[in-house]
């Protein structure tokens, strides 16, 4: 499923599908089809993010800092 489909509904002409007619889906059975389409999205977003925190935490390094060491702070964090 590409990105244009998720968004539309339908895949994008392209010049190898302009002769071929196209089925037109009743309301009831277009709104089915892009519920489903959108649980899809959700999943796989879900698995993503679920990936991600796991790639994240297996190289985040906790450090311990005692108060009087020196440390690097952002500009926005310094008020």
């Amino acid at each position: 499923m590409s990105p244009f489909e998720l968004n539309y509904g339908f895949q994008p002409t392209s010049p190898t599908t302009l002769g071929i007619p196209r089925k037109v889906p009743s309301v009831v059975e277009f709104l089915t089809q892009m519920q489903a389409k959108l649980d899809l999205a959700c999943q796989s977003l879900s698995k993503a993010q679920a990936k991600a925190e796991t790639y994240a935490r297996e190289n985040r390094s906790y450090r311990e800092v005692e108060r009087g060491d020196m440390v690097f702070l952002p500009k926005s964090k310094v008020i």
